[in-house]
């Protein structure tokens, strides 16, 4: 990403979301380190690994107590439905530590808008594992660096009720809620956000009504 690369210098960290089990540091993967760029990876081996694999979010053998009834595997239905509630199956993969953490263990964060308040975020085992990778910059405002924390009319709507865990695929995500809970009545899949054009300057993770709806008296009816 060129664009990233001059504005924010690589550095070791890097590595911490972009390449969790690459063995060596980021000297030993890219050069120039630089902002200048262009930049190339020394061992061109390396552009074949998938940044993202698997075993980042997912553990093979987690941490979970015994089944207290095991499951009938000759009946697929069963299987699913009746499937125990036990500990949340995905995690991350600490590359300084080499070892993994339960998502629903690590610290909710304190994410602030731009009026130094706290912004009501998702107390999801999906979002505090998003998090660790789509971080705010150090003052924890939402939607600076790679921070994706709803906030506006989706504040409080977890990542998952949006984006397909694997895919991170959206298409859909607008039908799953409206417009059922729509209080605007209009299409949302048209409105002028992110998820209409990529161009629109109303993103759709922290639009709210007075980006479109400049008449405050028209926000009052609407939101009434």
């Amino acid at each position: 990403d060129e664009i990233h690369n001059k504005n924010e210098q690589l550095y070791w960290d890097c590595l911490r979301c972009h390449g969790v089990f690459y063995d060596g540091n980021i000297y030993d993967l890219v050069e120039p380190i630089s902002t200048n760029g262009p930049w190339n990876l020394k061992d061109l081996e390396q552009g074949k690994a998938p940044t993202i694999p698997c075993m980042t979010c997912h553990q093979i053998h987690s941490d979970n107590s015994p089944r207290k009834t095991a499951d009938n595997f000759g009946d697929p239905k069963s299987i699913f439905y009746n499937r125990e509630n036990r500990n949340v199956p995905f995690g991350l993969y600490l590359r300084a530590d080499k070892q993994f953490m339960r998502a629903d263990l690590f610290t909710l964060p304190k994410i602030y808008d731009e009026d130094g308040k706290l912004v009501s975020v998702p107390n999801t085992s999906d979002y505090k594992l998003c998090i660790q990778c789509h971080s705010p910059a150090f003052n924890h405002l939402a939607g600076s660096e790679d921070d994706r924390t709803p906030t506006g009319v989706h504040k409080g709507i977890s990542c998952n009720a949006c984006h397909k865990p694997h895919s991170n695929d959206a298409k859909t995500s607008c039908a799953s809620c409206h417009p059922a809970i729509s209080n605007c009545n209009l299409d949302v899949t048209k409105m002028n956000t992110t998820y209409f054009s990529r161009e629109s300057p109303n993103n759709i993770h922290f639009v709210s009504c007075v980006d479109c709806h400049k008449d405050e008296k028209k926000i009052t009816r609407i939101t009434n």
